[in-house]
């Protein structure tokens, strides 16, 4: 079975406006990617997971699902209630916001671990209310940001399956549009 790149999905799928999972599987190299397209407030793009190695494959129907995203996070994500935080990353867009990953949740690196964004206008004085979560059923962590020469702001994160085993790195591309970037 010839595998499909991440850009081949994109492309072929780029005008769909609905948000739907696409499996592509191959026994022999045991790959899959999923791909998450959502046209929602205007910014988010894509969101792709891949992974490849000889040992990965699906524990369970659910380890199949492509992770959900929180763009209106509730008091449960709050400051005073996180105890744990680490890993953060920020990146400047080209009209100077300033954009911050990081991830937390429970009491230490583990299952409840989720990945947070955030953003702010005034370089840092001040941030806004989270943006998104990212809270998986199983840990998510080690979030970075990146902005391509097109523009436009990647997050990307790890997500780890059953007794931590690394089996997923997300994509999320939140393209730079208008004049808030």
């Amino acid at each position: 079975m010839k595998m499909v790149t991440p850009l081949e999905i994109f492309r072929a799928w780029t005008n769909r406006p609905r948000a739907f999972p696409i499996v592509q599987a191959s026994a022999a190299r045991r790959s899959v990617c999923l791909l998450f397209w959502w046209m929602g407030l205007g910014m988010l793009m894509v969101v792709v997971s891949c992974f490849s190695s000889t040992n990965v494959r699906a524990e369970s129907k659910s380890d199949l699902v492509p992770t959900e995203l929180n763009f209106e996070p509730g008091p449960e994500y709050s400051d005073d209630v996180r105890m744990f935080q680490g890993i953060p990353s920020i990146e400047v867009a080209r009209n100077g916001r300033l954009w911050a990953t990081w991830y937390g949740g429970g009491t230490g690196e583990g299952p409840e671990n989720y990945v947070m964004l955030s953003t702010s206008f005034d370089g840092g004085a001040g941030w806004s209310e989270l943006k998104l979560v990212i809270d998986p059923p199983h840990r998510a962590s080690e979030p970075a940001l990146w902005h391509d020469p097109q523009g436009r702001l990647w997050l990307m994160w790890n997500e780890y399956f059953r007794a931590h085993k690394q089996r997923s790195h997300p994509l999320l591309a939140l393209p730079e549009v208008g004049p808030g970037g």
